[in-house]
């Protein structure tokens, strides 16, 4: 009976060295379960974070590119504003001076009629004089002297009045 107990009593020991080591067994099967768990994970982490950071480098690369490409649309849209206003501008520029030329050549001709209003009215009145001369009896050669002395002003305190 004694000899029961031990064998019983290492059958018992036996199976709790079994049990623990058993245990022991699925816990270091779980540590490592749970080891390989985090290292997936972090794996993962580290794979998913190398590709957000590819996306965020082409997206910014397109954004720069996408900015360099809007920058130069805009620098050729405003080049071509610029040519349009200076080609505008001379627009401008040749029709004021193609009106000034214009009002000048207007003003000159307005001028030169006058002039010759005037010098139509001068021989008009110059030649009434004459006649009024003649008819007061001076010769018409001598009259016509007289009428242009007094028109050059070589005859003091007396003028004709045009």
């Amino acid at each position: 009976m004694q000899r029961h107990r031990e064998d019983q009593a290492k059958r018992e020991k036996q199976a709790k060295e079994d049990r623990i080591r058993q245990e022991a067994a699925d816990q270091a099967r779980k540590e490592e379960e749970r080891a390989r768990l985090n290292a997936e994970a972090e794996k993962k982490a580290a794979e998913q974070k190398l590709i957000d950071e590819r996306e965020r480098s082409e997206r910014e690369a397109k954004d720069a590119a996408d900015k360099v490409e809007a920058d130069k649309k805009a620098a050729a849209e405003k080049a071509e504003e610029d040519k349009q206003a200076a080609i505008n501008a001379e627009r401008h520029r040749v029709e004021a001076e193609r009106i000034q030329e214009q009002e000048r050549d207007r003003l000159a001709e307005q001028a030169k009629q006058k002039a010759a209003a005037g010098k139509v009215h001068q021989r008009k009145i110059n030649r009434e004089a004459l006649d009024c001369l003649v008819t007061g009896g001076i010769d018409e050669k001598e009259a016509r002297e007289i009428v242009t002395w007094i028109a050059q002003g070589m005859i003091k305190n007396v003028t004709i009045n045009y």
